[in-house]
């Protein structure tokens, strides 16, 4: 039996690894699906101070309330980074990070970095003077790439139980190697369109002993397939 701990990306809850849960239970696993603070079930508690160490603390505090260990910890997009704050503060507690759509960034680069400079003011204009991110449109018709894979009816639900995010202006902060070897999930089209991206990944896999070879697995939390 694996402990899997598994991190949503921005605008979404535990709720979206629903399927992903049912066939890891049913194969006799440990599942801790995480609703990070301020989003779905949460959102009530997004302040202005609401930030990456806060997503952070919510991982750590399940783990050590739960006295987890050897876990398996997911970051879906967004959830990348708490993920591996996370495995920084008690990697004695982490078997193994897998990233889905997702990776992890140098020591003091924030997400925010790896949009260029058209997408981030864009992003600024956005958000305004608001401490949240609007939710994305989902809309396949205007970014296929990116949601290449999902239905109407998953296009839908994403709609519809989406709700604001923290943007991610605030920088990646690692300290020391985490005892736990990096997984990362196969690399879809919609990630590698970023070559800025790939830049920061290709820095922080080089820089740390934390992570290991790329696995030729991938997960597809839309449908639960591994």
């Amino acid at each position: 039996m694996t402990t899997f701990l598994l991190v949503p990306g921005f605008w979404i809850g535990g709720w979206a690894w629903g399927e992903v849960a049912t066939s890891l239970r049913t194969a006799g696993h440990q599942v801790h699906p995480v609703t990070l603070t301020g989003v779905a079930e949460k959102a009530h508690l997004a302040t202005p101070d609401t930030n990456l160490d806060t997503h952070t603390d919510d991982i750590v505090r399940l783990i050590e309330q739960e006295d987890l260990r050897d876990v398996v910890l997911v970051g879906h997009s967004g959830g990348g980074m708490p993920v591996t704050q996370a495995a920084d503060r008690i990697p004695e507690r982490i078997r193994r990070i897998v990233y889905v759509e997702s990776g992890p960034l140098p020591d003091g680069v924030a997400q925010f970095d790896t949009n260029d400079p058209a997408e981030r003011d864009r992003l600024r204009a956005r958000i305004g003077d608001g401490h949240l991110l609007p939710v994305r449109d989902w809309d396949a018709a205007t970014d296929p790439v990116l949601l290449a894979g999902l239905d109407d009816a998953m296009l839908a639900t994403l709609r519809e139980r989406s709700t604001p995010t923290r943007w991610a202006p605030r920088p990646s902060r690692s300290t020391a190697p985490a005892p736990a070897t990096g997984c990362r999930s196969r690399w879809s089209r919609a990630c590698f369109r970023w070559p800025r991206w790939r830049r920061w990944w290709h820095r922080a896999t080089r820089s740390s002993p934390r992570f290991g070879a790329a696995s030729s697995a991938a997960c597809r939390p839309a449908t639960g397939r591994c």
